[in-house]
This record gives C-alpha cells, sequence and structure tokens, in this order.
C-alpha cells in the first residue's frame, strides 16, 4: 500500500477529490500535503499537495489529516517521543510530569527539550530531528516556568535564554502546576 492509499484510506473522513486527481495520486507516491485550515472553526478544510508525478491534487472535506511515514504508519506524538527519548536521563524510580520542546534564540529549530519530574528539571540537546542527544543542564524541581504569553515566551531557569512556543506553554502551565505553584 502506498503512503497516498493510507493516507486516504485511514485519515480521509468522507473525502471528496477533484477531478482526475484519484488517478494521479495512488500510483506514485506523494510527496506531501499541507492541511488549509479554516480560520472560524480550526478544522481542516482541504488539503493540497503533489501527487507522485508533481502534479497539483487537492482533496476536500477533510475532518482530520495526518501524515503517514514511509512504512504506512502514523508517526508518534511529539510529548510522547520526547517522554521516550528522555528515559535514558532519567534516575530509577523517577517519573516524568511533563515535556516540551524549547530553543535557543539563534537557532531556527527547537534544539532544547525540558523535562520536568517529580524530583528536577532536565534540559536535553536534540539534534536536527528532535531526538535527545546528550544532558544540557538540570536544576531544582523548585524551580518556576511560567506564567507563559505572547508568541514565543523567554525562560531563564537553565542560566541560558529559552524560548518556548505558544504550542507548549499548556505543558509549561502543567509543569509548575506540578510542582505546586
Amino acid at each position: 500500500m502506498t503512503t497516498a492509499e493510507t493516507i486516504y484510506r485511514k485519515q480521509f473522513r468522507s473525502a471528496i477529490i477533484h477531478g482526475d486527481v484519484m488517478d494521479r495520486i495512488f500510483p506514485g507516491e506523494v510527496a506531501g500535503f499541507d492541511p488549509v485550515v479554516d480560520a472560524a472553526t480550526g478544522h481542516g478544510q482541504e488539503a493540497r499537495g503533489f501527487d507522485g508525478r508533481g502534479e497539483w491534487a487537492v482533496i476536500s472535506g477533510i475532518s482530520s489529516l495526518r501524515m503517514t511515514g514511509p512504512g504506512g504508519g502514523a508517526g508518534m506524538a511529539v510529548r510522547d517521543r520526547l517522554r521516550k527519548g528522555a528515559a535514558q536521563y532519567l534516575e530509577p524510580d523517577e517519573q516524568v510530569q511533563a515535556v516540551f520542546y524549547a530553543k535557543r534564540p539563534e537557532m531556527e529549530y527547537n534544539d532544547r527539550a525540558v523535562v520536568a519530574t517529580d524530583r528536577r528539571l532536565l534540559l536535553l540537546r536534540l539534534n536536527f530531528f528532535g531526538r535527545p542527544t546528550g544532558l544540557a543542564g538540570e536544576v531544582p524541581r523548585e524551580t518556576k516556568l511560567g506564567p507563559c504569553n505572547g508568541f514565543m515566551h523567554p525562560i531563564d531557569a537553565f542560566g541560558t535564554r529559552l524560548d518556548i512556543n505558544r504550542r507548549f506553554f499548556k505543558d509549561v502551565a502543567e509543569a509548575d502546576r506540578a510542582a505546586g505553584f
């Protein structure tokens, strides 16, 4: 089964494919589809992308769109992947309470991850693909991280400035709540 077939069969609900696109999508691999989100409802209305031969394809009526990996399976969720990667840096019986990405201001991508445990806060180095590659620092669990506001919120908990994207503000709030703040 091709990636396009997996996307269509597992992820699209009552999708309508315009024109002659079906024949162009399934023979080749899909280079990628970008969901177009309706600003009023926040739901995906259509996806636009290239089919395997570089032709534009539009699929509409989408209630959700999730890209699948080359093997056809959906990728692991970001927070689950961070929890799994952080496991090697935990002490015995230490429990993860929250995880989120962070970036140094000079970087264009998230190059750090903050892991809040029941004992401490860990700062992990990440490679370009978001996988932990080492321990960059740690601070006591009594350190408060939030509250966050704006689009990118700076925190200085680890002795260096880190920017947190608004996507992870709820994780920062959860880490503070779990610490009793």
